[in-house]
């Protein structure tokens, strides 16, 4: 009855363009079948233009373009529930509702690809033509699963039967940081979904904790995700790990190979400021590139530190003295 083209369009039919006219989206009193207020007879299929939304009870909504020739201006409603995702695809199961007539029930599978806003909300952004994206923004909150999937899940009620269903989809990928997915900072982390080289969803978060213990092979941030429940605006925190190995190198550079689902090896390099050596380790302050001060603490422990030596030294230039000091090791 309706479907969608190849430019994410709505394909109406004849039935289903009758089902629109006589259901709850009224477009005139008294229609008959096959006739509309404009006088001409509806033909057995047409594409309509128009924008796509997601709702806050996560239902679709089609607002038909006010130059269309068939019901300009008029918003159709799906009740909808996720049945499947992926890197570059979403499916809805779609159904428009009249008492009189009973249900029309389709499918509706859009290609696309995922985002982040600046709420930290999982967005799908549908992929139209003459680069025109529609924004589906899933206004609640997502879980991370134990093997880094992130999840969503939502309830909906039918209106007949007041019946509570359950909808749920998961996004399979791995969090980076780094010039891969362009999101180097204590302030931001990206997820890169599996499958794709296209859907990175880059959050704004903040380092869970002031010291990063080498040995555990990790950093880890904190993202808040705000969307309004209930009339109210909430925030959860969420923790998100990107994980790798670390290794301190000559002149204080510090590289962290971050596992990555993209070929080849991402490996990110950062400066140790003001290192000691303090109960058998080695504590320095962590500075991201383009950043003026360490925006945390790294600390080694011992196994690695007996590969670690001070050093002093100083030079004479230009500018006077220069004293230089710190760590030394291997790997």
């Amino acid at each position: 009855p309706f479907t969608l083209d190849e430019k994410n369009r709505l394909i109406l039919t004849r039935q289903a363009a009758e089902k629109i006219a006589l259901g709850p989206l009224k477009i005139g009193s008294n229609v008959r079948v096959s006739e509309y207020p404009d006088g001409e007879e509806f033909p057995e299929r047409v594409a309509l233009d128009g924008k796509w939304k997601l709702n806050e009870k996560h239902d679709l909504e089609f607002g038909i373009s006010a130059s269309s020739v068939w019901f300009p201006g008029m918003t159709i409603l799906f009740k909808t529930g996720v049945v499947n995702a992926s890197s570059e695809k979403i499916v809805f199961s779609a159904r428009l509702t009249d008492p009189g007539a009973g249900d029309i029930s389709s499918a509706l599978a859009f290609s696309g690809r995922w985002r982040a806003d600046k709420n930290n909300r999982l967005n799908f952004d549908i992929t139209r033509y003459a680069g025109k994206t529609d924004r589906l923004v899933f206004q609640g909150a997502w879980e991370i699963g134990a093997n880094n999937e992130l999840f969503y899940k939502y309830s909906a009620s039918r209106l007949k039967t007041k019946e509570k269903m359950d909808f749920s989809f998961g996004l399979k990928g791995k969090w980076e940081i780094g010039e891969g997915c362009q999101a180097l900072s204590a302030k931001r982390i990206a997820y890169r979904i599996e499958g794709s080289s296209d859907s990175v969803l880059l959050f704004s978060a903040a380092l869970e904790t002031p010291s990063i213990r080498a040995k555990a092979g990790e950093i880890r941030y904190s993202v808040g995700v705000r969307f309004t429940s209930g009339g109210k605006e909430r925030e959860i925190l969420r923790s998100a790990a990107v994980f790798g190995s670390w290794k301190l190198g000559r002149d204080l550079k510090l590289a962290f190979d971050a596992e990555t689902t993209a070929k080849g090896r991402n490996v990110i390099t950062f400066t140790a400021e003001k290192p000691v050596l303090k109960n058998g380790k080695l504590i320095a302050g962590l500075k991201f590139p383009g950043t003026y001060k360490p925006a945390a603490q790294i600390e080694f422990a011992k196994p690695l530190a007996r590969d670690v030596e001070l050093f002093f030294g100083g030079s004479i230039g230009q500018d006077g003295y220069r004293a230089v000091g710190g760590v030394r090791g291997k790997f």
